[in-house]
């Protein structure tokens, strides 16, 4: 959505990476899936300076519609500090988002509890920004 404005309604994040530096398991292995319409493209590069052009966070005044960011708090892949950090740089521009923060929960939803809160926290999302036609 930070990549492609204009075409989206909302989006949902799980666990997104919001950087590509600063956290060192996160920095070693970054992966971005950039979806740019129906193409999906998979960016596997490891130089900060390459990831920084697709990093979220830098785009933030690019997104214009709600956002829903989900993440748990006890992940070991993408840290909770990621999440918050989008987070509070989104309601710093005045942008439309929320937080679901899953106590708990790990990078994979382990839990079936979590996941659940996952799915009906998406699902709410989804019925209030993208109500079917």
């Amino acid at each position: 959505m930070a990549l492609e404005s204009g075409i989206y309604r909302c989006a949902i994040s799980y666990a997104g990476i919001r950087r590509s530096q600063g956290t060192a398991p996160v920095r070693a292995r970054a992966r971005f899936t950039v979806a740019t319409g129906t193409a999906r493209y998979l960016l596997n590069y490891t130089q900060d300076s390459v990831l920084s052009g697709v990093s979220p966070i830098k785009h933030i005044d690019a997104i214009g519609a709600p956002v829903l960011l989900i993440h748990g708090d006890s992940d070991t892949i993408v840290p909770i500090e990621q999440g918050q950090d989008m987070f509070d740089a989104m309601r710093r521009a005045h942008k439309d988002v929320q937080l679901v923060v899953l106590k708990g929960e790990d990078h994979w939803l382990s839990h079936s509890q979590t996941r659940l809160q996952m799915l009906q926290s998406s699902l709410a999302f989804l019925r209030q920004h993208n109500p079917p036609n």
